[in-house]
């Protein structure tokens, strides 16, 4: 199975699976960061306009990459409670890496947005885009949080997704399209040739913003 580019090449190979569908008045809102270059060539192509939906993954104390749940910039929290039981993590400590989270989420709304108003998502069919969809709690985050502000539809895309997180989806999101679906996922950087870090400054550039209200 052939990697994928960068993001930006990742995109347009997404974009052209989302071109055989029709959507009514869309909404693309690409997750911080890596969901931005992806999000962005979509828009490009399919001339639909596209924002940020900030969440920030909930990482185990010890092991902060390792996704335990994900928390919306609207404060919706999406916990792995099996994991979190299985791994004895106590309730303060659960409620302590909450608290950070928070945190870190209002300094990435200043940053990203400022003071330029949500997206209004009413009635639109909004589709939800990252580079990739490993354990599926920062989607799932992510469709939970937009639900709230009642779109039509919620279509998650990706040019990668474990069928881990394609069960754990169900129920939650209304389509779900993608260009890989691997046997053997890995990470989502696996599928890449490309998987640099995006930074602040190419967030910002990509969105037509500075930083701060």
């Amino acid at each position: 199975m052939e990697k994928f580019a960068d993001r930006q090449s990742a995109g347009k190979m997404l974009a052209g699976e989302l071109g055989r569908y029709q959507f009514e008045n869309p909404l693309i809102l690409g997750l911080l960061r890596g969901g931005i270059p992806v999000a962005c060539a979509i828009s490009k192509s399919l001339s639909i306009p596209f924002d940020i939906w900030i969440v920030r993954k909930i990482g185990v104390p010890w092991q902060s990459e390792f996704a335990i749940g994900a928390m919306a910039e609207d404060g919706y929290i999406y916990l792995n409670t099996e994991v979190i039981e299985s791994m004895g993590i106590s309730e303060s400590s659960l409620n302590a890496i909450v608290e950070k989270t928070t945190l870190e989420i209002k300094e990435r709304i200043f940053m990203y947005r400022g003071a330029l108003l949500r997206a209004d998502i009413a009635g639109r069919d909004v589709i939800i885009v990252d580079d990739g969809v490993a354990t599926g709690a920062t989607i799932y985050a992510a469709a939970g949080s937009v639900r709230n502000y009642r779109p039509k539809k919620i279509i998650v895309a990706a040019p990668v997704v474990s069928k881990e997180a394609l069960e754990l989806l169900k129920g939650m999101v209304d389509q779900e399209i993608h260009v890989i679906e691997p046997e053997n996922f890995i990470a989502v950087g696996a599928w890449y040739d490309d998987f640099n870090q995006i930074t602040d400054d190419e967030v910002l550039q990509m969105l037509n913003r500075t930083p701060g209200p």
